[in-house]
């Protein structure tokens, strides 16, 4: 360091007797007149060192002004609140954002307890927090909520550090209470969610990208025999017969790759493998959703097991009514029959009895019987004896 400064200076006096030579332009004079003329040169080439020594001073001044103003307006104009703060919590500084969080001018901050702008209900755990700072000079984090007096109290995230000599922590504050809101309703929604799934007659299974299933509803363990914990994390194809396994992937891969959808959006009716390996049908609807964590699909299953049955008894009936239908006969149009004889004549043109020929092109059978009139006529009755 102090070559350093020596070389600097050499430098210094040689420019300045650069300067000084470029100045005076003297001509042949005495020794008395020399002697003097050297000292008035050595006043000389000081005076330019100082002047020059002082406009690096002062340029090197203004630098560090830029500088302090730089650090000032980020200081104090960070989103982050910044507090220092004694082991008793007592705030010895805060930056401008510091004093927004906590909803109070800076003058009626400083020098008071941090924990007093706590909530009671998280005071402890910013106690324990900062004693936790101190003891183990570690980096620390929690969450704890600031009274604002009438109004609604802010949540903050604070993240503090002691300093080198141990007797200060320093404190940065983020005001996290429209992220916590966020939070909260989005878990509101989950749970909503959850209930919905939960509920539902059909199952409901999320599976990502990887088609690992990361959700699984009562519904789906009901249908295919797995439980929850048994299913998530592993492949889609436990559910899936070998014999479609193929297509399943690649439809998915074209779907990431940006492909045409084939499925998404419609019911198509398949089927899937049950734990005890037989295939179940069943009615898909997919849906596929987009998040910054990657690519989920979510498929609506519905067994038509019951559905299935119902429609091939349904069929069967309707091709034995069919069959039997086939099998009526029916006698229709102008039939010539004998006035003397009653046969009838058929289609080839031969005579026959009525019987016959209405067993023969009907179902009909016939039994003989006597109507009451022959049965008179041919087999008359005994009068009774008086």
């Amino acid at each position: 360091m102090h070559i350093e400064k020596k070389s600097e200076a050499v430098l210094l006096r040689q420019k300045a007797e650069e300067l000084l030579r470029t100045k005076s332009n003297k001509e042949n004079v005495s020794p008395s007149e020399a002697e003097l003329l050297k000292i008035f040169h050595e006043l000389d080439v000081y005076q330019i060192e100082l002047e020059m020594q002082n406009v690096e001073l002062q340029t090197a001044k203004e630098q560090a002004e830029v500088a302090s103003y730089k650090y000032s307006e980020l200081y104090e104009s960070a989103p982050s609140g910044y507090f220092i703060l004694s082991r008793e919590s007592i705030i010895s500084e805060l930056n401008r954002t510091g004093s927004t969080i906590l909803g109070r001018a800076r003058s009626q901050i400083t020098n008071k307890r941090f924990d007093q702008f706590v909530t009671d209900e998280t005071r402890i755990i910013f106690n324990l927090f900062l004693s936790s700072v101190f003891e183990s000079r570690s980096r620390k984090q929690c969450d704890v909520a600031v009274s604002l007096g009438q109004t609604v109290p802010k949540k903050i995230h604070l993240t503090g550090i002691v300093s080198s000599k141990g007797e200060q922590c320093f404190l940065t504050a983020v005001d996290i209470t429209d992220i916590s809101r966020t939070t909260e309703l989005l878990q509101e929604n989950v749970e909503r969610f959850k209930a919905v799934s939960q509920s539902a007659n059909d199952a409901i299974i999320t599976i990502s990208s990887g088609r690992k299933i990361v959700d699984w509803n009562l519904a789906a363990k009901r249908i295919f025999g797995y439980s929850e914990e048994e299913v998530i994390g592993t492949e889609i194809s436990v559910i899936i017969p070998n014999r479609f396994i193929e297509n399943h992937v690649k439809n998915i891969d074209r779907i990431l790759e940006g492909g045409e959808y084939h499925i998404i959006g419609k019911t198509a009716e398949l089927y899937a493998l049950h734990r005890n390996g037989n295939e179940i049908p069943i009615e898909l609807s997919l849906s596929e959703w987009r998040t910054s964590s990657g690519v989920f699909f979510t498929g609506i299953i519905r067994d038509i097991t019951e559905r299935k049955r119902a429609q091939e008894e349904r069929e069967r009936m309707i091709k034995d009514l069919k069959n039997a239908l086939e099998q009526i006969k029916t006698l229709s149009g102008i039939i010539p029959i004998c006035a003397h004889c009653k046969k009838v004549r058929d289609d080839a043109g031969f005579w026959q009895q009525v019987e016959s020929y209405v067993e023969k092109n009907s179902t009909a059978q016939f039994s003989h019987a006597l109507c009451p009139q022959c049965a008179d006529k041919y087999f008359p009755r005994t009068p009774k004896k008086v």
